[in-house]
């Protein structure tokens, strides 16, 4: 189903278990703490781009190494493409001088260029290990001959990841067949009208990992909008907003949360 040889999957298992025991993450679901490794590796930028197919880039500029992922795409798809460009940045160092785009049809076609290959196999091992994947699949009580999409459903919101990363992660570990694979594959998932896995919604299961967060993250950021409200350069008011766009509130640094009662008496005071 894909043309890495046995040698490439050794050597990317090696790859795998090097970096997850390096960040201590041996044996753990990753999830969200992807984004603090590639802000830890390099200048993180995350905003949203009303684009689904432009999905993240790396690169180097002046020996300064820089990532950038698109929040408007779903959140799944986010994860996803942070672990890929790791890989990137990680082990094809010569790539990243040239600015490469990463579009959606390298995380969801087979692409052709044996590095995008890799670097999408190491994203799924990375974020699906397969201890991790074959102990959800024991607690959730899921038989390799009666999966069905409802069963991968399930598995979606535990890692965040894709639905095909999650069928095909099932395929490279054994648990399902190349024919069950296929299978799996050809039912479709997404709801073309907002992004999510369509049996979720109808199946009315948590879509948090499928939804688009819209979050903007700038390195620097928020050290920039708290220095600006101590100087007293931006009211209360719009503290509040910037840091809402990293979700984030006033009360995570300290800073008495006001109510929207307390909003209004501040704003009557104003207008006296």
């Amino acid at each position: 189903m894909n043309e890495l040889t046995i040698e490439d999957i050794q050597l990317l298992n090696q790859r795998v278990n090097e970096q997850l025991g390096r960040l201590n993450l041996t044996n753990q679901i990753v999830r969200e703490q992807i984004f603090r490794i590639l802000q830890n590796e390099t200048t993180f930028m995350q905003y949203p781009i009303e684009d689904d197919e432009l999905c993240a880039f790396v690169c180097k500029k002046q020996g300064r190494l820089f990532a950038y992922i698109n929040s408007y795409i779903p959140h799944d798809k986010q994860i996803f493409a942070a672990a890929h460009e790791l890989y990137h940045i990680w082990y094809e160092e010569q790539r990243l001088n040239e600015v490469e785009l990463l579009m959606n049809q390298t995380l969801e076609e087979e692409p052709a260029e044996r590095s995008e290959k890799m670097a999408n196999r190491f994203a799924a091992m990375f974020l699906v290990p397969e201890l991790v994947l074959r102990q959800q699949l024991s607690s959730l009580q899921i038989d390799h001959e009666t999966i069905d999409v409802k069963d991968i459903v399930k598995l979606i919101p535990i890692f965040q990841v894709p639905y095909k990363t999650i069928v095909l992660r099932l395929f490279e570990i054994a648990f399902i067949s190349e024919k069950q694979c296929h299978a799996l594959l050809a039912i479709p998932d997404r709801d073309p009208t907002q992004g999510v896995v369509y049996q979720m919604k109808v199946l009315q299961l948590p879509l948090d990992s499928q939804q688009r967060s819209n979050n903007i993250m700038l390195d620097g950021y928020i050290e920039h909008v708290l220095e600006a409200y101590r100087n007293e350069k931006i009211s209360y008011m719009e503290l509040r907003e910037y840091l809402a766009l990293s979700n984030r509130t006033p009360g995570d640094f300290g800073y008495p949360v006001m109510t929207a009662d307390d909003l209004a008496m501040l704003l009557e005071d104003c207008d006296d």
